[in-house]
């Protein structure tokens, strides 16, 4: 597969404390097995020989320790460090000189057994420059009303992400741009799915992300950016368009529902 693996785990686990007081969250005892474990596992199952694990300074040793002594899967582990306080796009840019074509990054918390390699040929298929992946929210026990924690916009193919909010940022009304729904006459708005922090995204966007270093964050700066540049013009060009004789870029990004 030309793209690889990318696994955050530099969490620090606050909600989780006082568990995460010694041990860092990767390291974390899930069904008798660390939590670094599980996805190492399945994406060895997926087909991939190699990944990336990026880890904060203050874990790195007992992480790599784990690595070196413990970690007993045939899929070769490269591990890089990044001060604690960075984000999670600029956790992501550190691993750069590792990733080979497209990059597929999901935190170490993400238990699943999603076909990554389909979803993986998705996003090729659709030459998309992020690909979310996102899970059917679990229904409200009966009795209680539906509350919507985020919001979702799609096109009216239901194929290409749009738009998202989550109720805390909109106070519970929707407001969208515009541009959208010019470029879009006809949208689906859904507040049963969320998104999992899975995502595929272009090689190019390193570029972008060395450009734009106020994009410190993939899910709340990164994901933004890269969906309000599908549907409103721009004078400076995405990284990927640099060079070519064209109408300003467009950051397709383009969704893949579960419900598991």
């Amino acid at each position: 597969m030309d793209i690889t693996p990318v696994i955050l785990a530099g969490g620090h686990g606050d909600r989780l404390q006082p568990l995460t007081k010694r041990t860092p969250k990767a390291l974390l005892a899930v069904a008798n097995r660390p939590l670094i474990a599980l996805p190492l596992g399945h994406l060895e199952r997926c087909g991939f020989r190699s990944a990336v694990v990026v880890t904060v300074e203050s874990q790195a040793a007992q992480l790599k320790q784990f690595l070196d002594e413990k970690h007993g899967g045939a899929i070769l582990v490269d591990l890089v460090v990044v001060p604690d306080d960075a984000g999670t796009a600029v956790a992501l840019l550190a691993a750069k000189p590792k990733v080979r074509g497209d990059v597929l990054v999901m935190s170490v918390d993400l238990i699943t057994d999603v076909p990554l390699q389909k979803l993986a040929d998705t996003h090729h298929l659709r030459g998309a420059a992020a690909t979310v992946l996102l899970k059917e929210r679990a229904a409200p026990r009966e009795g209680k009303p539906p509350k919507w924690e985020e919001a979702l916009v799609l096109d009216a193919t239901k194929e290409q992400l749009l738009y998202m909010a989550a109720a805390t940022d909109c106070d519970g009304h929707l407001a969208l741009r515009n541009s959208l729904l010019l470029a879009h006459g006809h949208v689906a708005i859904c507040t049963t799915l969320t998104d999992v922090h899975c995502y595929i995204l272009a090689r190019w966007v390193f570029d972008l992300l060395e450009q734009r270093l106020e994009l410190s964050n993939l899910r709340y700066e990164l994901l933004p950016f890269l969906l309000r540049h599908q549907y409103i013009r721009t004078r400076q060009p995405l990284p990927e368009a640099r060079g070519r004789a064209c109408a300003p870029a467009r950051a397709r990004v383009r969704h893949a529902a579960v419900t598991r």
